[in-house]
């Protein structure tokens, strides 16, 4: 029976003569079905602290807590806190920085990195913007409000965003399943269903369907009318059976 083949790709393989290599991408590249981007959650009971910006309570410095996260369909660990200097702001309007975790895919890279972007002073301060495309990939963890003059960054002044749309919990392989496509058939085959009923009602014209189609306002009228038309066919029926029984008696007798 003749067949036809197709080659897709696939891992990994044992080489032979190096007819199989792999790349870092290659290798990566099942976590991403698996794992969502984001930080990972702790188990429960136990305090979720990766990646968490905390205030050092030692004038402008703040720490960036170890932890674990996937990113860029890259791991990410670090793997024991960093201790950041928020800049001075000398001016008369406050400001909003950033704590990043960013990975970079550009051949002198190769890494991850957590980094202090500072935003531009304003009387509506907003948190500088990201720097995503095909080789930067970054996800913010935490902004941070500097006002003017400020010698000590409070935990107050730390907006945490962990868990919020920027920077997703990772709490679960898969977090959730989209059914839309997986019953298809069968929504099909019940549209094609409630269809073909609907069109058996719309052609069924006994008397109260056709009395109350056109939504007259003597429908009550209209369907008493058809309630006589059935009493009378019903007993004419019984009528023209008694008198030709009759009749059949009477001749027979004669």
């Amino acid at each position: 029976m003749a067949e036809q083949k197709f080659n897709i790709k696939s891992g990994f393989y044992n080489s032979i003569n190096q007819d199989r290599l792999y790349s870092a991408e290659d290798m990566n590249k099942p976590y991403h079905r698996l794992i969502s981007e984001g930080i990972f959650a702790t188990k429960a009971g136990t305090p979720s602290t990766d990646f968490q910006v905390v205030a050092t309570d030692n004038g402008m410095n703040i720490t960036v807590k170890k932890g674990e996260a996937m990113l860029a369909k890259k791991w990410i660990e670090n793997p024991s806190d960093i201790i950041i200097t928020v800049s001075n702001n000398s001016g008369i309007v406050p400001r909003r920085d950033s704590i990043i975790l960013q990975v970079d895919k550009k051949e002198s890279g190769r890494v991850a990195n957590i980094i202090y972007r500072e935003g531009t002073a304003s009387s509506n301060p907003v948190p500088p913007e990201l720097a995503n495309d095909d080789d930067i990939v970054e996800m913010r963890i935490a902004n941070i409000y500097v006002s003017a003059g400020v010698n000590k960054i409070e935990q107050l002044a730390i907006t945490d965003l962990r868990g919020s749309n920027e920077c997703l919990w990772i709490t679960s392989l898969i977090q959730q399943v989209d059914t839309s496509t997986l019953f298809m058939q069968w929504q099909q085959a019940y549209a094609d269903l409630f269809n073909k009923m609907k069109k058996k009602l719309e052609n069924i014209e006994d008397g109260s369907a056709f009395l109350l189609k056109d939504g007259t306002a003597d429908a009550a009228k209209k369907i008493e009318t058809a309630r006589k038309i059935t009493f009378n066919r019903r007993y004419r029926r019984k009528y023209f059976v008694w008198r030709n029984k009759w009749c059949r008696n009477r001749n027979e007798l004669n």
